[in-house]
Parts: structure tokens; sequence; C-alpha cells
């Protein structure tokens, strides 16, 4: 029967792309923002196995589904080849070379950590506009040997002069300028988790991205829309960036053009033999000028004190896979509400078989959406809610990761219609950025590392040191003011500004194993709200649809992260008109938009490892 289904499968997407070749009908690698907003729900560190009923369908299916692409005009029809998938190691990075380097260090006897170390500081190089060592993340790690997954959380946080009122007289300080900058924590996280994990010398991660920074990086499609955008004004009238981003005429570079970034080399330089000297040295003297000068607060005791926090994951279960991802203030509790909630319903391939089963099944998946993102007002950093407010915070927080929280919303989903935000949730967010990478790495000896990097904004607050090269983050805007939501919005305020606290994330890489402690799959997104969206639809997708991962990761992607009350219909990734007039049916309202979020993901199956990048910011995945 099984073998029989294959054959029908080939045989539909054989069809597919005969059709598609036909009509002239192509995919579009989109280039556009990869990025949303950033303010998430979490939970905490503490652990949760929440146990739950599977689906019905297999999570080692790898084959492509004669169903997925039937109502879907843009999803990819090209099936895999012999060479698309590796036996020993695989890194997935929005950067070819960023993954070409990791793939070096894999090669050279590291550990996945190493390779997705040497590839973020890569990123940091490449895609200067979404990460960098000013920024912060979360990395989720599973070591093979000890079975056993930890979150390493270097988020950045609040600088001690930071208070819930910091940005009243200025909206826009959380956005650019020093105000806006977060204590960093990407170079202090990426230590600490090579410290314990590590194979290779911490320098040799370093080596490739200063030859890269020396010689010049190409700037690609993504990148270049960030320089025909709204920043453009910001960017001009910065030193640092209208240094290496702005031409002798005055016009900006573009796609195609030669980035030199030798002051940054230079800094990596010094960060491969001393990455303290960030937080105590040189490095950082220059740091708290460069804030400073620009209106911030920021001081010597901020970066001296600076922590990594070493957290258990939370986790739930999934066709018989443990899924592990981040706990607060990452966005993993928001993950896990949406799995948990879809479960219920026992998705498998069959659910995508006709027009109006589809639509039927996205209706749900939308609704799990909304149902999960309406919490994220009542959520912030675990480690700064006052006690008097503790229970209620706790309370909220398990409900995000409870099964039965989770089944009770599922049966307040309407099959008929969609409802107004209020029945949800009175409160929202919405908080766009674009600064953000994704890796995922899989080791010859079965260990793995999903991690995500940010400095938030397109290139951050909006400056650029003259003396060390580092575009500086403006993290700091990811926390909620008042003066934004008025009077009605919860209180207390958990995620607003302050001291020490750890601003809310979208981030949620996430990774899944079976019972005999083998990984599964590698996941995680780029790109603010629509990180969790994206996530869960890949996962949902591959494990419950049985989409082939290069599928998965391609297909369209109905966002709904609560505000706006809208589904976004990506450009270049649109649904189909059918699905399209089915979701209106509903009464859901549905626009095309450019905003969404990258995906890179690693599927084991049999012993083979499949690979992908997402093709909307010209990411490949490599492996041996």
């Amino acid at each position: 029967m099984e073998k029989k289904q294959i054959i029908i499968g080939l045989v539909v997407v054989t069809v597919v792309v005969a059709v598609a070749i036909t009509l002239g009908v192509t995919l579009s690698k989109d280039d556009d923002d990869d990025g949303n907003n950033s303010a998430v729900n979490t939970t905490s560190s503490t652990v949760i196995t929440t146990s739950s009923t599977i689906s019905t369908t297999s999570s080692t299916v790898n084959t492509t589904s004669s169903t997925f692409n039937t109502t879907s005009s843009t999803v990819n029809t090209t099936s895999s080849t012999a060479k698309d998938y590796y036996t020993n190691g695989a890194v997935a990075t929005d950067a070819k070379n960023c993954s070409d380097i990791g793939l070096e260090m894999l090669k050279a006897g590291g550990h996945a950590v190493d390779a997705a170390i040497a590839s973020l500081i890569c990123v940091g190089v490449v895609n200067l506009h979404s990460t960098g060592i000013s920024g912060g993340g979360f990395m989720t790690l599973y070591d093979k040997a000890r079975k056993k997954t930890t979150v390493f959380d270097y988020r950045e946080t609040g600088p001690a002069g930071l208070h819930a009122n910091s940005y009243a007289h200025d909206k826009n300080a959380a956005k650019v300028g020093g105000l806006a900058v977060g204590v960093p924590g990407e170079i202090r996280g990426l230590k600490l988790a090579h410290e314990r994990y590590g194979k290779l010398p911490w320098s040799q991660l370093f080596e490739p991205s200063i030859k890269l920074a020396e010689e010049g990086i190409t700037i690609g499609k993504h990148m270049a829309s960030k320089l025909s955008s709204s920043t453009k004004k910001a960017m001009m009238a910065d030193p640092g960036l209208k240094e290496i981003l702005v031409n002798e005429d005055g016009t900006f570079k573009k796609a195609g053009d030669i980035i030199v970034n030798k002051k940054y080399a230079d800094t990596l330089r010094i960060l491969k033999d001393n990455p303290e000297d960030l937080y105590t040295g040189n490095i950082s003297k220059s740091f708290l000028s460069d804030v400073n000068n620009n209106n911030g607060n920021m001081t010597a005791e901020d970066l001296k004190n600076y922590k990594v926090l070493e957290k258990v994951p939370i986790t739930t279960t999934l066709n018989g896979l443990t899924l592990h991802t981040t706990p607060l203030p990452g966005g993993g509790s928001v993950l896990i509400h949406i799995l948990n909630m879809v479960k219920g319903y026992k998705f498998n391939a069959s659910y995508l078989d006709t027009v109006d089963e589809k639509v039927l099944t996205y209706h749900r998946i939308v609704e799990s959406f909304k149902f999960s993102y309406s919490k994220r007002p009542h959520l912030g950093d675990p480690n700064k809610v006052p006690v008097e407010n503790k229970t209620e915070f706790d309370k909220m927080k398990e409900d995000m990761i409870s099964l039965a929280k989770a089944e009770m919303n599922r049966m307040k989903v309407n099959d008929t219609s969609t409802q107004k935000n209020s029945y949800y949730d009175q409160f929202f967010t919405t908080i766009e950025d674009d600064g953000t990478t994704h890796v995922s790495v899989i080791d010859k000896d079965g260990n793995a590392v999903s991690a995500t990097d940010t400095i938030n904004f397109a290139f951050g607050a909006k400056f650029r040191s003259m003396k060390t090269g580092i575009i500086y983050n403006n993290e700091l805007a990811d926390f909620f003011l008042n003066s934004t939501y008025g009077d009605k919005y919860p209180t207390p305020l958990y995620n607003a500004p302050g001291a020490g606290r750890r601003p809310l994330s979208s981030t949620c890489p996430s990774i899944l194993v079976d019972k005999d402690g083998n990984v599964v799959m590698v996941v995680g997104g780029s790109g603010g709200t629509r990180i969790t969206l994206s996530t869960a639809w890949v996962i949902i997708k591959k494990l419950m649809f049985s989409y082939n991962l290069t599928s998965a990761v391609e297909d369209a992607r109905p966002q709904h992260a609560f505000f706006p009350e809208y589904i976004r219909n990506e450009k270049g990734y649109l649904l189909s008109d059918d699905i399209v007039e089915g979701l209106k049916k509903k009464n859901h309202r549905i626009l095309q938009s450019s905003l969404n979020a990258i995906v890179q993901g690693i599927y084991v199956d049999g012993g083979k490892i499949y690979a992908k990048s997402d093709p909307r910011k010209e990411g490949v995945a490599v492996g041996y």
C-alpha cells in the first residue's frame, strides 16, 4: 500500500511539474522582509513534559505527498534528487557561504555547536543587517550521548538605567539611537556553549569570517531590499553605516555590490583571542562610548555583569516525537500552544484531499494561531515578575504549555467562521522587526543545535561604530510601551522596559527527538512575530501532512498574528484563489503581504539527513 501511494505521489508531482512548465509558472525567491514582531509569549525554564494524544501519521515519512500541492499555485513541485540528502551532518543557514563555513567545521571534527557558532559569526558579516556581535539570542542544543537538551538564553537585557517610562518622552527612542540598545549577550552566550560542548579551538571558529569581512562580501537581494526601505534616511545620517553602505556619489549600494568591513574584521580578531574584551576590555569602552554618545545610558557595570542563562527546555509531544524548545522569554510556549491545539484534530495528509477539506484545515490552524498569539500581552521575563504578581503570571505561563488548556481552546474553534479579536482576548501587541537569523545543525554523532540570533530591526538601532565596525542592536524596541497601547492594556505590564529585564521574543529554535533519543528534526526561523507561525507551519506540514522537507519550507503559509486582524498572504508564495475564497467564506480577511519569516530545517529519516534553507532569504543548506 505504501509503495502504491509513493508511486501515485510521484505521478501527481510529475504532472504538476509538467503543467507548471507549460504555463511558465515558477517559484519566486522572495527577497522581502524577514521580520515582524518579536514580542511573543514564552514560558519559564521549568521543565514541563506534556504528554498528549499523538497524531496518527508517521513522523518518518519523507516522500512527497500526492496531495500537498493540489490547491496552491506556488508550492515547489521539484522532487528530490540523490544529492538532496547526506549521511554525516548538515548545516542550514540563510547565507550559503555561512553554511559552507559551518560544514567546514563539521568536517574538521567539530561538534554541532562549533559549526553553529562559526555560521552565526559569519552571518553577522554576510547579513550584517540581521545579526551581529552586539545582539543576542537563544540556542537549543541536544547532546546525543547524554540524551540531554539545554537552552542557552543569551537574550539582550535592559541596562540598569532603563525603567518603565524611559520612552514616555519619545517612543522612537526605543527603536533608533543609544536608548534602544540592549546589553549584548551573543559573545558570552556562544562562548559558554562552546565551553560546554565545543571540540575545535574558539579562535578557529572566527577565522573564516574575519577573512570575509576583510576581503568583502556581496550584497544579497534581501539586504538590498533593506537599503531601499524607510531606513535610508537614518542610515544616511550615521557616519558608520554610511561608510560601508553608501557610495561616494551619495547613492546606496545595491544587490551585487561589495561591502568591505575591515573594522569589524579587526574586532572579530580581538574577540577570537579574548571574547571578554567586549565586556571588560577596550571593545567594551568603545561600545559604551558609541551607545552613550547616541543618547544611551549604558554603564561598564551593565556589560561586566551580563549573565548567560542555561535553562531546561519546555517540551511537548507530536507524532511520537518530543519537541524541545525555548522557555520564556523565547517564543517556545506559543509554538507549543499551537501544536497542542492542532494535534487534537489528528491531522494527516488526507485532510488536504479536497479544496473544502484544505480550507477547513487551514482555518483550524489559523484559529490556533489567534488563540495562541492573543496571550502574548500577559507574559514577560519570568525572572523580573513582581512577587505580588507571581501566582497570576505563573498560571498564564503554565496555561500556555498545558495540553488541557489547548484542548479547551480547540473546542472553542468555530468551524464555520472566525471571530473578532475580542473573542480570543481583548488585548493585542504588534511590533515589527526584521533583523534576525537562524541556524540549524546536526553533526555525525547525532548532536544538534538550533539557534536564533538577532539585532532586532534591520540594521538594529541604525548606527555603526566608526571604531569597531559593530552595528548596534535595538532589542529594547521589543518591550511593550504603555504609551503605545493605552489605558486598557494589562496591568502589570510584564514586558515593560526594565533594568536587567529580557524582552519577549518570538524565536523558538526547536529540536525534535524520537523515543530512542535520535534527532529527527532541527528547525527554527527568523523574522519577528511570524517566526513562531512559520516554524509551526513547517513542523505541521512535515510531520502531519507528510510533505517532504523542501516542500514544507517552501509552501505558502497563511499567517495570522492576532493583530492586525487579517491573514497575511505572502507575495511570491500565494495561496491559490480557491483557498483564499474558501477562507473568506469563513469570514477571514486576507491581504497580500511581503512580511514573512525565514525557516531553516533539517530532517533525519533512516540515516538520511535532509537539509533545507528558506529561499525567501536566498539561503542554501549544505552537508556531507
